[in-house]
């Protein structure tokens, strides 16, 4: 979409993607982190539950995504209601 700003402007990307690009940043760092937390040859030892206490502030990106998620739907309704948008969603 950010690509394409002659169909989107930064209100409409701001709108449908709210933070996303937040939550896969910060989804990648923790998924890295939770495979080195595993024990492997000892599973009880591993210490998944710590990981979450360490960044248990990021997950907070989650609740914004959510919150605007009612908002992200009411536009892409109204998008949708225009054929060029309705092929791009389509297509891509």
């Amino acid at each position: 979409m950010r690509l394409r700003r002659d169909l989107f402007s930064e209100k409409q990307i701001e709108l449908l993607m709210g933070n996303i690009e937040e939550i896969y940043d910060f989804q990648q760092t923790f998924f890295q982190l939770l495979k080195l937390s595993i024990n492997e040859l000892n599973p009880y030892k591993s210490l998944i539950g710590k990981c979450f206490l360490l960044y248990k502030e990021e997950f907070k990106k989650y609740s914004d995504y959510c919150i605007n998620h009612s908002l992200s739907c009411l536009e892409l309704s109204k998008l949708e209601n225009n054929i060029i948008y309705r092929n791009f969603f389509e297509l891509n």
